[in-house]
């Protein structure tokens, strides 16, 4: 069992590495949800690999420098979720395949997870009637927590990345006066996800179904947690 260690959250930079860094961590989730019996929540496709996904996804981390200039404080957030590099013991062949950075004061950085957040707003394909049961709170309350990775590589060598995100990206709500911190996450295989935001504290709002073309239908559930 590895140590605790020191997270940190920052934003995204439009740095090739970040960029790198958040589409390599996409794909290699994918393996990793084989292994627990969970492929079915995004498929087995690598997400680099898909029609036009590189592109929409680089556009998107465009999106905050964007909405930065024009003053839109409640549109999208990239974060990215890195652990100091302190321990003696782990080596250049550890770090194989892992992405890093050193500061300006000689500290390393391995970057290990990473979040999508979107504030004054819910995913437009969730059910209306879903959407419905989150309420009395008003949207401007809100952040909602798009998509968050941890980075499947780093498990053996960083555990609580997870615990991690959530609730450095909780921290950041409540410094901005948020209440509520909203995200979705997949209720197939005996709902080990849900079970996972359970234990992070979150309460489920509601259960979802959307339809796929020659597929099972994608089962998830809606979840939220006071900040």
């Amino acid at each position: 069992m590895s140590p605790p260690h020191h997270f940190s959250l920052r934003a995204a930079s439009l740095t090739e590495s970040d960029s790198s860094f958040i589409i390599s961590a996409f794909d290699a989730s994918l393996p990793y949800l084989e292994t627990i019996g969970s492929l079915a929540q995004w498929g087995s496709t690598p997400f680099s690999q898909r029609p036009g996904w590189v592109e929409e996804t680089q556009q998107q981390l465009q999106e905050p420098k964007r909405n930065h200039i024009a003053d839109m404080t409640n549109s999208l957030r990239v974060f990215v979720l890195e652990a100091e590099l302190v321990e003696q013991g782990i080596g250049r062949k550890d770090m194989e395949g892992l992405h890093s950075r050193v500061d300006d004061d000689g500290r390393r950085f391995v970057l290990v997870g990473f979040a999508f957040v979107r504030g004054n707003w819910f995913p437009g394909y969730l059910p209306a009637v879903t959407v419905a049961q989150a309420w009395p709170l008003q949207v401007e309350d809100c952040l909602y927590i798009e998509v968050m990775v941890s980075d499947a590589r780093t498990k053996d060598l960083f555990r609580g990345v997870g615990a991690a995100l959530i609730q450095e990206v909780r921290d950041y709500g409540r410094a901005r006066g948020k209440k509520i911190l909203y995200l979705d996450g997949w209720a197939g295989n005996e709902r080990k996800l849900v079970r996972y935001y359970e234990r992070q504290g979150f309460h489920e709002v509601a259960g979802f179904s959307l339809p796929r073309s020659q597929k099972e239908p994608w089962v998830g559930s809606l979840m939220r947690l006071t900040i």
